[in-house]
């Protein structure tokens, strides 16, 4: 008994567990969404914080053109070689000596100069973390500043690209590049002493340089304007910056000195995966850059199936999901347009569902532990307090259970217990009495019950014989109606016969009997003979089929008969009942098979269908049809009944064949038909029926009867 309560001592326990274990399910779940929604705000700050980061980098990037520009004013050693550069170039001639040749010791000394500014520029283009630095001859001492800028020098990289021109004219340079980082170990190559012995052919050879013809094409360039270009090479976005270069030179045609724009200068640096990973360092987020919603360079392993904001704030890629902010600077294009490049910065939500997650896990076993600690709390209460009045409550309810009634619970608390104690004492007394009365009672009625069942099981045999009874006495009926045709036919033929039989004899009599008036006697004789014996035989046939069904529907005998045959007679026996009808019955199938059961259970079977597809299925229906197919099955037949009719409901359908059941209530319908077709089915000729119907579709039903040993 003691251990009974501690159980339930336990199960109070473990409600009280339960329920505080789901709130703390509860209030960690809303401490998870809560802190999921905050780290993913702080994320999403982050990302946008990080964006416009990146951003002022390459805006930076642009604005630092300026201090290569001032740098290399500054350094005088570049700006000679710029303007030893100037007058070796295309457009640097007196007047009227445009397209005049360049000698090659010119040449010679044009490319070394390039070779020692090369140098010089190198260290301007790592000191700023150019990617490369182009310079083009502007044609400031042309007739009409015209004409195209021309190629000087082009530093990439380790790559020195440099152009040599034949003669005062643009179109006569020829490009060289060098692939080399120490550019001035080639200087020494060039002495002037012996300049006039060294051939250009030589000097490239000896710098191993690689020829080509062409140049890269300049920039457009406005006056007086530093320009930043935002342009793509090689599918990776460039920010160019264009400008000029002003040197103090004299003018070949004055010789006066000016300061002019003697050289347009284009720098430019590539935002590619290195500097996407080193500003990804900076900020800790991934970066992509696109132009046009189209991703140039990535952080990403694999942009191929990048898929663009959706409308929940998020990109995908590669199946994962990442938040994102997006930031846009803004650089010339071309024609005064503007293009902008897109910085994405991105951050992996499964990093914030999984710091999310732990989060979550830390509150809930915090939870769960103080949980625990205050259900065991309550357990040492419960125990104390509940256990003792509880164990002798739980003894009276084993008497109970066990019979004694009368017995009585002794509990001295004047708490909840005691109360229950005393509810259940009362309560004991009160069942011991009803328990006498219900017995009284269930005597009683079970006698009642017995009694009415074998009268309910009476009258619905009763029932169920007057309707075969019924059924039969409608067949009587109607085949005496349908022979009373055939036997009205004879005895007139007979009548008529007599009266030409007199006629004859009357003549033969008086000797005026003529061949001719033979001949027609002879004729009507025959004639009313054939009327005699078709009639006959269709009253003989019309009796034979009567008899049998009539003795088997009375007569319940096991007997080997042919089924479609059999079917056949009886439809020709409902013919009085339903000729007046313009509905059409068909049977089809095997005309051989032959089975051993009940026959006149099969024809009130075939019987009560028909009709009820009359009375029921072609209500309001002038011309229906019937098809009724006979087959083979296992160790039996199988009959297909089908009609066209009006079909029936799905709560019709489920209760076909319960007994009294009848849509026709008050007009005649006793219920009984297709209940008596279910229990000859299923007990006399032990095989088994299926109906399926909807409105307005007809119905159909298939009947399986097992072949029975005599």
């Amino acid at each position: 008994m003691q251990d009974k309560t501690r159980v339930i001592s336990r199960k109070l326990i473990s409600i009280i567990a339960a329920a505080m274990f789901f709130m703390s399910a509860a209030i960690a779940i809303v401490i998870g969404i809560n802190g999921y929604a905050n780290l993913e705000s702080i994320t999403r700050s982050n990302l946008i914080r990080s964006a416009h980061v990146i951003t002022r980098q390459i805006e930076e990037m642009a604005e630092s053109s300026s201090e290569v520009l001032l740098s290399i004013d500054q350094q005088t050693e570049i700006k000679n070689l710029l303007v030893l550069l100037s007058t070796l170039g295309p457009f640097y001639f007196e007047e009227d000596f445009e397209g005049s040749e360049i000698e090659e010791a010119d040449q010679i000394y044009s490319l070394q100069s390039q070779l020692v500014l090369g140098k010089l520029l190198s260290s301007v283009r790592l000191s700023q973390e150019l990617d490369s630095i182009t310079l083009y001859h502007n044609p400031v001492f042309t007739e009409d500043n015209s004409e195209a800028p021309a190629f000087s020098i082009k530093l990439e990289g380790d790559n020195l690209e440099m152009a040599q021109y034949q003669a005062k004219d643009r179109l006569s340079a020829l490009s060289s590049s060098i692939t080399d980082t120490d550019f001035m170990r080639h200087a020494a190559l060039f002495n002037v002493s012996s300049i006039y012995e060294l051939t250009l052919k030589d000097f490239l050879k000896n710098i191993e340089a690689n020829i080509s013809f062409a140049t890269p094409e300049a920039p457009e360039v406005e006056v007086d304007k530093k320009v930043n270009r935002l342009i793509v090479v090689g599918g990776l976005p460039v920010i160019q910056t264009t400008s000029y270069i002003e040197l103090s030179m004299s003018n070949p045609r004055t010789w006066g000195g000016e300061s002019v724009n003697s050289f347009i200068i284009v720098l430019e640096r590539v935002v590619d995966l290195n500097q996407l990973l080193r500003l990804k360092d900076l900020v800790n987020v991934d970066i992509v850059a696109l132009i046009d919603d189209s991703v140039l360079v990535s952080t990403l392993d694999d942009t191929e199936n990048f898929i663009r904001a959706r409308e929940d704030g998020k990109v995908n890629n590669a199946g994962i999901d990442y938040f994102v902010a997006s930031s846009k600077v803004a650089f010339t294009a071309g024609n005064d347009d503007l293009r902008e490049l897109e910085i994405l910065t991105l951050s992996p939500v499964s990093e914030v569902e999984e710091l999310n997650f732990k989060l979550f896990m830390q509150v809930f076993m915090v939870i769960v532990l103080c949980t625990i600690l205050v259900c065991a709390l309550y357990y040492l209460i419960i125990a104390r307090i509940i256990n003792a009045p509880l164990s002798k409550l739980m003894r009276g309810v084993e008497s109970l259970a066990q019979g004694e009634l009368e017995h009585s619970i002794e509990v001295d608390t004047n708490d909840e217990i005691g109360l229950l104690a005393k509810a259940f004492n009362e309560m004991s007394a009160d069942i011991h009495e009803k328990r006498k009365q219900l017995k009284e009672s269930h005597d009683e009625l079970e006698s009642l019950l017995e009694t009415q069942s074998k009268e309910l099981e009476s009258t619905q045999m009763q029932l169920i014989e007057a309707e075969k009874m019924s059924s039969l006495g409608e067949l009587v009926a109607g085949v005496s109606h349908e022979v009373s045709t055939p036997i009205g036919i004879c005895i007139t033929s007979e009548s008529f016969f007599r009266d030409e039989a007199s006629l004859i004899e009357k003549k033969f009599n008086e000797g005026n009997m003529s061949r001719q008036d033979f001949t027609d006697f002879m004729k009507i004789a025959l004639d009313n003979s054939d009327i005699l014996s078709a009639n006959l035989s269709r009253t003989a046939e019309l009796i034979k089929n009567f008899k049998q069904v009539a003795v088997d529907q009375c007569i319940e005998d096991l007997r080997p008969f042919g089924v479609y045959g059999y079917i056949i007679d009886l439809l020709s026996t409902l013919k009085p009942r339903i000729k007046t009808l313009k509905h059409v019955i068909e049977v089809t199938g095997d005309e051989r098979l032959v089975i051993t059961t009940l026959p006149g259970a099969m024809a009130q079977i075939i019987t009560n269908l028909v009709m009820n597809s009359i009375i029921h299925g072609f209500e309001e229906i002038d011309k229906g049809y019937i098809s009724i197919d006979v087959s083979a099955k296992d160790n039996g037949v199988l009959l297909t009944y089908k009609d066209d009719g009006k079909g029936m409901s799905e709560e019709s359908l489920k209760r076909i064949f319960d007994p009294f059941f009848t849509t026709r209530k008050g007009k005649g319908g006793t219920g009984l038909g297709m209940n008596i077709v279910y229990k000859l089915i299923t007990d006399t000729l032990h095989g088994h029926i299926d109906c399926t119907s909807q409105l307005g579709q007809g119905v159909k039903f298939e009947i399986y009867i097992e072949n029975q040993e005599l």
